[in-house]
This record gives structure tokens, C-alpha cells and sequence, in this order.
């Protein structure tokens, strides 16, 4: 899946980072969500609640939420197909603890940082901590 194009709208893509400048100093995070399994277009972005110990470092999505989203795809043509966070430092980059934390391979994980959002995709040797491989956006209207 590595040189995949993600189609992102302009809206969502905008959302993204009123999300982000809400947010800060702490992370926001969400689900990524695609239609009859079409990875490489996003159908919608969810966010939720950042339950990390210390969200100024740290992202966690509330399990409740992922509970509930993992449900709402069983009724749908929707499938979650990664997640979404910022980093109020302004790194574009999955940190190391990013790269910890990926649970599955060929997940996507969109980074908003600063007035951009960097799209990467988890995989085995990928090119960033062993585990991140990076994917571009091409932002529609």
C-alpha cells in the first residue's frame, strides 16, 4: 500500500486543524472512516474524547468511543480505517510513542501539526520507526 494517494475533502481537511487550534496546548484524536472498504478515500472524520494521562504529550482515544464505532460499522457500509491526532509541538512526524502504539498493520494515521496534516500508513519495515510509511493527501473539493 505504500505510494497510496488518500482523497481528503478540502472541508475535512479544514476541520482537521479547527480541531487541532481547539484543542491546543492539548492533543485531539479521532477515528478516520471509509466507505465499502475504499481506503484511499475518507468518508467522514469522528473526533473524541483525548483520555491520556497528560493529553499536552499524549493521545488515547476513549474506549467507549471506539466501542460505540466499532458497533456503528456492523449497521453500515463504513469501516474505520485508522485515526487521527495533533501534535501541538508542530512535529509532522509519528513520534516513537506513535510508532508504540500502532496495534495493527495498514492503518492509516493522519498527524495535524501546526497548518498541515501529514497522512502515514503503518506497516511492517516501514521507513519511519520501523513502522510508518508516508502517504500522500490529495485534498478535493
Amino acid at each position: 500500500m505504500w505510494g497510496m494517494i488518500l482523497s481528503l475533502s478540502s472541508h475535512d481537511y479544514n476541520q482537521l486543524q479547527i480541531w487541532a487550534k481547539l484543542a491546543y496546548p492539548m492533543e485531539c484524536c479521532g477515528l478516520i472512516w471509509a466507505k465499502n472498504n475504499r481506503k484511499s478515500h475518507i468518508s467522514k472524520l469522528e473526533l473524541t474524547k483525548n483520555i491520556a494521562s497528560n493529553p499536552l504529550k499524549y493521545f488515547e482515544i476513549d474506549p467507549k468511543s471506539l466501542f460505540d464505532a466499532n458497533r456503528k460499522t456492523r449497521a453500515s457500509d463504513n469501516m474505520i480505517i485508522g485515526i487521527f491526532h495533533s501534535h501541538p509541538n508542530g512535529l509532522e512526524t509519528p513520534s516513537q510513542q506513535d510508532a508504540a502504539d500502532v496495534n495493527e498493520m495498514g492503518q492509516i494515521w493522519m498527524i495535524i501539526a501546526k497548518d498541515s496534516v501529514k497522512a502515514w500508513i503503518s506497516a511492517e519495515n516501514g521507513e519511519l520507526h520501523n513502522i510508518f510509511n508516508p502517504i500522500v493527501i490529495n485534498i478535493i473539493n
